[in-house]
């Protein structure tokens, strides 16, 4: 079941503690991960990172912070292939996922700024090897800009994956659907608002070959990572030395190791914490308007301002000395990552993890995280449960249609604690919802909502709203 999270961070463990050691001041974190989900008055029972693990299934996390332009601790922990015991080092690479747009945003920009590109200039002026071409460009443009905040209207949020062994099509058989997807085209007016879309990263791929000249993973090589030190950084979809493979749920390792992103631009980058977190203190060095910044002052600041709240390349959330830029990362396979950087106080965390349930550790270290610098990223949700009779729980059972996908369903029963259980037969995940009152279940351990919405002359159930991203509809046997 796809959910949608923010979050990460946090530290040691006896199993891979590699180049800086567990002191004090930062142990208190590693020891301190905080649940989603605070219930009634009890206290809130916090975790070690090496207990989370465990319960997530979760191999191998590699951690990054930093504070005032510098990284002040880092950690690698677990192993990187549960089958060989092989350690997370601080020099293993996780693949990125969707932390590789915030990167490509900055190659972007570098290049907007070497060859005098105009951000909001039509991307067919730039653009050689493919073109555009749609109805919705009669009054409107696609620009990079829209790009690169995901307002230009291109469709394809996601992309299929390909197996090691498959034949990968060029960046010109991607945008033309020669791929395992559909062609790379406009489904809406440019600028109408805000549609996450990797297939817009595909053509800013494509821009970045046509007006350097380069290869993708060439430009970035020379232009991005050299420059910031990144040497563990690469778009290379086969890297040799050092990977971290991807796991399962369960934390058994992918059949083939992990899946590649011919798109590298919008999935494809395979990197670690310590170079990630280089490249946010770059930006920061940048929007601070320091000397010999990877990218002007200027353009810092354009890719920190909102558009439709979202920046160039980056999430941005939170005021003053909270607001943060972030972006996380989930590719099939089990590579779970998230990068977060409160660039008002100049601090922040990395955390990339090579579990399927990577997302809900990190979401902890990012609460510890948060806890620690008193900044408010990520907080517990603390609910009130109700009591409600056996009768009233009994219509909630049964089975929901998510139309939009077809044959996929999920179902509602009640424990004998008089608890909602949702079980997904889809993935075989199970989950247990407390209500807070008559309509609405709150997950008792990640904070997911379900909010049902009834009929005012039967008082049935018609459907019911999942954490405010999917509707399922009552099926009626």
């Amino acid at each position: 079941m796809k959910k949608t999270l923010l979050a990460f961070i946090v530290l040691c463990s006896i199993f891979g503690c590699t180049r800086q050691e567990s002191t004090p001041k930062f142990k208190s974190i590693q020891e301190s991960l905080i649940p989603s989900v605070v219930v009634g008055d009890t206290i809130v029972t916090t975790y070690s990172i090496e207990e989370r693990m465990t319960h997530y299934h979760v191999p191998g996390v590699s951690i990054a912070v930093f504070k005032d332009g510098k990284i002040v601790w880092s950690n690698s922990i677990g192993v990187t292939d549960a089958n060989q015991e092989l350690k997370v080092n601080s020099k293993t690479r996780f693949q990125a996922a969707s932390i590789s747009k915030p990167i490509t945003a900055v190659g972007i920009l570098k290049l907007v700024e070497k060859y005098e590109l105009d951000l909001d200039e039509d991307v067919n002026k730039y653009l050689q090897s493919w073109k555009l071409d749609s109805p919705f460009l009669e009054n409107e443009i696609v620009t990079i800009r829209r790009l690169l905040s995901h307002t230009a209207g291109i469709n394809i949020g996601g992309f299929q994956v390909y197996e090691k062994t498959d034949t990968i099509p060029h960046t010109t058989g991607i945008l033309k659907g020669e791929g395992n997807t559909p062609q790379i085209e406009l489904d809406t007016i440019p600028g109408l608002g805000f549609s996450y879309s990797g297939g817009g990263y595909v053509i800013l791929q494509q821009l970045i070959e046509d007006v350097s000249g380069k290869i993708f993973e060439d430009y970035f090589e020379s232009e991005v990572f050299l420059p910031l030190d990144m040497m563990n950084s690469t778009f290379n979809q086969f890297p040799e030395e050092n990977v971290s493979i991807a796991h399962d749920k369960e934390g058994k390792p992918y059949h083939g190791d992990w899946l590649t992103y011919p798109e590298q631009a919008a999935a494809g980058l395979w990197t670690t914490p310590i170079d990630l977190a280089k490249f946010c203190i770059a930006i920061e060095n940048a929007y601070y308007g320091e000397k010999e910044t990877i990218i002007s002052a200027e353009l810092a600041k354009e890719m920190l301002t909102t558009v439709e709240n979202w920046g160039l390349g980056v999430g941005l959330r939170g005021e003053s000395q909270n607001r943060f830029f972030f972006h996380g990362g989930s590719n099939p396979g089990g590579y779970r990552s998230i990068m977060v950087d409160a660039f008002n106080a100049r601090t922040g965390i990395i955390v990339m993890t090579n579990g399927v349930q990577g997302d809900k550790l990190h979401d902890e270290i990012l609460r510890a995280f948060s806890m620690f610098f008193d900044i408010s990223v990520l907080q517990p949700k603390y609910i009130q449960p109700v009591n409600l009779e056996e009768s009233t729980l009994e219509k909630f059972i049964g089975k929901y249609h998510f139309r939009e996908m077809g044959d996929y369903y999920l179902e509602m029963s009640i424990d004998s604690d008089n608890q909602l259980i949702l079980y997904d037969p889809n993935d075989g995940m199970e989950n247990t919802f407390l209500p807070i009152n008559d309509s609405t279940f709150v997950e008792r351990f990640e904070g997911l909502e379900l909010t049902f919405k009834m009929d005012t002359l039967t008082e049935s159930v018609v459907n019911v709203d999942y954490n405010g991203a999917y509707t399922f509809y009552k099926v009626n046997e």
